[in-house]
């Protein structure tokens, strides 16, 4: 099998998966809208927020240092010291968080959480579920490295049909609303995470390695800085709406925050089997050309399935939600490219895991964070939720640039940056059009824009080159070539094509 070949299976089964999972946001936007008022929803994406801001802190950057020294071990013994080392030291530390986050709830709602009823009790429901967060995180990315899909399966299976069970339990049965959600976030990680310890028990080593800890953290560490920064800009987007806008507001954000998400269907997909696969090959020297061609492939698919939710993104809520979400539609386009983005900012940054220079991710995830709050004070007042939007854009636009520029001497990758802005250009113009045609009787709206807003942008795509012909003559030729088999040699015996 072809590299990109096997980062395709790679990621179409971690994007099954995740689509799964990803099922629980759509089958629970309509009970959160139909139970929660956007300014309820607002409150509740504010609390998860924060959480979110305070776990990205805690875990020390431990994801990427598992994965480092997780191939760099010789064999299986030592990738399950790796794999326990990480748990341990993974979970000790968000424990250790966590403490200090319940001891200083009430403080930190105060200042944090304006205006949302009950914060401290609240914070205190979401706070208590990361060290099971980090138990089934450190799993789940063992079982990506040992490519255990089977298991994986079980696991996201598991957690969907929990999740949603527990959801229909204490937030339709017992209506306990905001605070029913994050019950059922509790119950369901832990559950998982109980489960998760019985089958990947085989993986770890009953003790850590010390010095092998330390090294995690060194080499962890410094991408703490990057995660930090995203979240808490990412909470500076809600907390800037609550500060110069509504409660309401916030709650519209983040309704369309979650229609966006479904963008990561591919993203995600890609991305949590890009670092494996791609630290598997960094020593091979046309690893840089599959580097490449994985970005164009990335931004190809992603921009795809990102411009088909902008495009139908008012159809989407009309389906899902109540009247007074509509709103929400005209900020799910600037949403899906940032998020969009920031993938590709995990495709680019790769220069700076193969060359152990991680320091420089978090520089510049500094300084696109600061820019990005100088664009929320100024776009925000101005124009809302759509300025949060348009200033989370403009800041992932300058973060990739920044990247670039500064790990591509490090790492030198030939990516295709012209047929990238090509691509761009027309799911830009087929999104505004989606976009311009809200409003319409539903059966006019996805009639037009299936019939001809679609067809327009795929014919554009093709014209202008931004899919890239050769690579799909080569993928058809290889596919053709599997289906009729190995071909026959003089003497009679099979040649496998694929074979180095």
């Amino acid at each position: 099998m072809s590299r990109l070949g096997r980062l395709g299976r790679d990621s179409l089964v971690y994007g099954v998966l995740d689509a799964a999972n990803r099922f629980i946001g759509i089958f629970l936007v309509p009970l959160y809208t139909r139970v929660l008022s956007p300014a309820d929803y607002g409150g509740f994406d504010l609390v998860n927020t924060l959480v979110a801001v305070a776990y990205s802190l805690f875990y020390l950057g431990l994801d990427s240092a598992l994965s480092f020294h997780y191939n760099a071990a010789e064999d299986d013994g030592g990738r399950r010291r790796a794999a326990a080392t990480a748990l341990y030291t993974w979970t000790a530390a968000v424990a250790a968080g966590t403490l200090l986050l319940v001891l200083a709830r009430g403080p930190m709602a105060a200042v944090a959480l304006p205006d949302v009823p009950r914060a401290s009790y609240l914070l205190l429901l979401a706070a208590v579920s990361l060290p099971l967060q980090a138990v089934t995180q450190v799993q789940m990315l063992v079982m990506r490295l040992r490519f255990s899909f089977r298991r994986y399966a079980v696991l996201s299976l598991g957690l969907l049909l929990t999740t949603v069970a527990l959801n229909a339990w204490f937030v339709l049965y017992r209506g306990l609303g905001v605070e029913g959600i994050l019950l059922a976030q509790l119950w369901a990680r832990g559950l998982l995470a109980v489960v998760g310890l019985v089958v990947t028990r085989g993986d770890f080593t009953p003790r850590g390695d010390a010095d092998l800890a330390r090294r995690m953290v060194r080499y962890g560490a410094p991408l703490v800085l990057g995660n930090l920064s995203f979240w808490l800009v990412v909470y500076l987007e809600r907390f800037a709406l609550l500060s110069f806008a509504t409660l309401t507001d916030v709650g519209l954000f983040g309704v369309a925050t979650r229609v966006a998400t479904f963008v990561t269907l591919v993203s995600m997909a890609i991305d949590m089997a890009w670092i494996p696969f791609a630290l598997s090959i960094h020593r091979e020297p046309d690893a840089p050309v599959t580097y490449a061609r994985a970005l164009t492939w990335y931004l190809l698919l992603a921009g795809l399935a990102g411009t088909l939710l902008a495009v139908f993104a008012y159809d989407a809520l009309v389906v899902l939600t109540t009247p007074r979400y509509y709103p929400a539609h005209v900020l799910v386009a600037p949403i899906v490219a940032a998020l969009v983005l920031r993938g590709a900012f995990n495709i680019v940054a790769i220069g700076a895991f193969v060359r152990e220079r991680t320091k420089e991710l978090s520089g510049i995830s500094l300084a696109t964070s600061v820019a990005h709050v100088g664009l929320l004070l100024g776009l925000v007042p101005l124009l809302g939720a759509m300025g949060a939007a348009l200033a989370t854009l403009a800041a992932r636009l300058l973060g990739l640039a920044v990247l670039h520029l500064r790990v591509g001497p490090l790492y030198p990758v030939p990516y295709a940056w012209r047929r990238i802005g090509r691509m761009a250009a027309v799911f830009t113009a087929a999104a505004v059009a989606g976009t311009l045609l809200a409003g319409q009787p539903l059966w006019v709206s996805l009639a037009t824009k299936a019939l001809v807003v679609l067809p327009l942008m795929l014919a554009l795509l093709w014209l202008v080159g931004a899919i890239p012909r050769g690579e799909v003559a080569e993928l058809t030729a290889r596919f053709r070539a599997r289906r009729a088999g190995p071909p026959a040699t003089p003497g009679g015996v099979a040649v496998d094509v694929d074979a180095p």
